[in-house]
């Protein structure tokens, strides 16, 4: 029997259903804030039940702390992925996070900023976030000989996320990119540990 031809199991439906349901909820965020996010919107944008959305996300905020951590997740991984094959050069987090970074610098999808207004609204909202940034500094701080240096060029990468975030960028695309030339110098000029030398 092949995968395709396979029943899908309950978990399997409960997952996709979960997915669906996040889906729309992203759209709505992306395309017309957080605070349009509603169980009523994401019924409509899901097309299913009120008492489906109900089933799998009980409250507005519930539907926001596992968009919020399916965004996270989905980040991790694709450092995770980028990390691994930079694992042969120092500070491989730090060229990872600027990787993703650099990928996403060519997307315009408005989670970010949606996810940045729910959370003004309910700090809580960015727990998430916050142990994702816990983790990564503690694999950064593990892989370099410099920790200041090394959280002052996570920083003005995460500064950069900002500034593309709120669209604030003097220049425009072009400076975006020479940032990111700037910031994979000093990240190449980085000691990693002593270990990896």
């Amino acid at each position: 029997m092949n995968s395709e031809s396979k029943p899908r199991t309950q978990a399997g439906r409960s997952a996709e259903t979960r997915d669906r349901i996040l889906d729309a909820v992203v759209e709505i965020a992306r395309t017309r804030g957080a605070s349009h996010v509603t169980i009523d919107a994401v019924t409509r944008a899901s097309g299913m039940s009120k008492g489906g959305v109900l089933h799998h996300f009980p409250s507005k905020d519930a539907l926001l702390k596992a968009m919020i951590a399916r965004k996270v997740e989905r980040l991790r991984a694709d450092c995770a992925d980028r990390r691994g094959a930079l694992s042969d050069r120092p500070n491989p987090t730090l060229r990872a996070i600027l990787s993703v970074l650099t990928e996403k610098l060519d997307e315009d999808e408005g989670l970010p900023g949606a996810i940045l207004a729910a959370s003004a609204e309910n700090p809580s909202l960015l727990e998430p976030v916050r142990r994702e940034f816990e983790a990564l500094w503690a694999d950064i701080r593990a892989e370099t000989g410099d920790p200041d240096a090394a959280f002052a060029i996570w920083c003005a990468m995460e500064g950069l996320r900002l500034i593309r975030v709120f669209g604030m960028s003097p220049d425009g695309p072009g400076l975006e990119r020479r940032a990111v030339a700037a910031i994979e110098r000093m990240i190449d000029q980085l000691p990693g540990k002593e270990s990896d030398r």
